[in-house]
C-alpha cells in the first residue's frame, strides 16, 4: 500500500467540449511529476541512488514552497527506494519525513497520507524486527505489532485490502503459512492494483503452493510502469526470500 504505486497528478486535460476529470496540474505538481518519471526511469536502470537523489531534491523544494501534501508523496516514494536498497534505517527516516509533512499538508491530503505513513511504518518495523539481535527481537516484534495495531485503529472499511495485506505479510514473516494464506485470500485481487500488495500476496500464495496465481500476479506487476515494480525487482534480486 504505497502512494509511490500511483503516478503523480500530471495527466492531460480533457478534450475541448468535455468536462475534465480533474483540474490540470499546478506548476508544483507538474515539476514533481517530471521528477517522479525521471526517478522511475533511473530505478528501471537500477540506478536507485540516482532515483533517491532526484526525489530528495524535489521533496526539499516542495517543502520550501509549502507544498507539504505533494512533498509527502515524495517522501513516501523515497521510503521505498531506501527499502529496495536494503537500507531500513534510511527507509524509516524517510517515513518519518512523511509523518512530519502530513501534519502540515492540506486537510484533503492529510488523512490518506496518514494511512500510508502508518502502513509503511508497520511494514518496515516488521522487516527490522527480523534483523534485530536475539536479545532485542521480542521488543522489536512488539513494536512492529503495535504499529500494525495503530494502522488498524485508523483504517476504515475502505482499507480492507491494506489491512489484509499487512496481516498476511506479518504472518509470512513469522512463517505462519496458514494465517498468511487466510489473510491473503481476503484481498480483492480484481480491484487491488497496488504492485506491493500484489507482490506480498504472490509471496504468500507461492509459499502455500499456488504457483499459478503467484505467477499471474507477478505478470500483472511487470506490466505496470511506475516506481514500485522496479523497486520490487531490485529487492527480489538483491535480498533473501525473507
Amino acid at each position: 500500500m504505497t502512494t509511490s504505486g500511483t503516478p503523480p497528478p500530471a495527466g492531460p486535460t480533457a478534450p475541448a467540449g468535455q468536462s475534465p476529470a480533474e483540474p490540470p496540474p499546478t506548476p508544483e505538481e507538474q515539476a514533481f511529476a517530471n521528477d517522479y518519471q525521471d526517478a522511475v526511469a533511473r530505478a528501471e536502470r537500477s540506478d536507485l541512488a540516482g532515483a533517491y537523489d532526484v526525489l530528495a531534491r524535489r521533496g526539499a523544494a516542495l517543502e520550501a514552497q509549502n507544498q507539504f501534501g505533494i512533498a509527502g508523496i515524495c517522501w513516501n516514494t523515497a521510503t521505498w527506494v531506501k527499502w529496495a536498497q536494503g537500507d531500513l534505517a534510511g527507509a524509516l527516516a524517510e517515513n518519518a519525513k512523511l509523518g512530519q509533512a502530513l501534519t502540515r499538508a492540506e486537510p484533503e491530503a492529510r488523512a490518506d497520507l496518514y494511512l500510508h505513513y502508518l502502513w509503511d511504518r508497520a511494514y518496515l518495523l516488521r522487516d527490522q524486527a527480523d534483523r534485530a539481535p536475539a536479545a532485542e527481537k521480542a521488543g522489536a516484534l512488539a513494536q512492529a505489532e503495535a504499529a500494525r495495531a495503530e494502522y488498524g485503529r485508523a483504517a476504515t472499511a475502505a482499507e480492507a485490502d491494506g489491512l489484509a495485506v499487512l496481516e498476511a505479510y506479518f504472518a509470512w514473516r513469522s512463517r505462519d503459512t496458514a494465517a498468511a494464506t487466510a489473510a491473503a485470500r481476503r484481498v480483492d485481487l480484481a480491484r487491488d492494483q497496488d504492485a506491493q500488495d500484489l507482490y506480498i500476496v504472490a509471496l504468500v500464495l507461492e509459499d502455500a503452493g499456488d504457483a499459478k496465481t503467484a505467477a499471474d500476479l507477478r505478470a500483472r506487476i511487470e506490466k505496470a510502469h511506475y516506481m514500485m515494480p522496479p523497486l520490487l525487482r531490485h529487492w527480489a534480486e538483491t535480498s533473501s526470500a525473507r
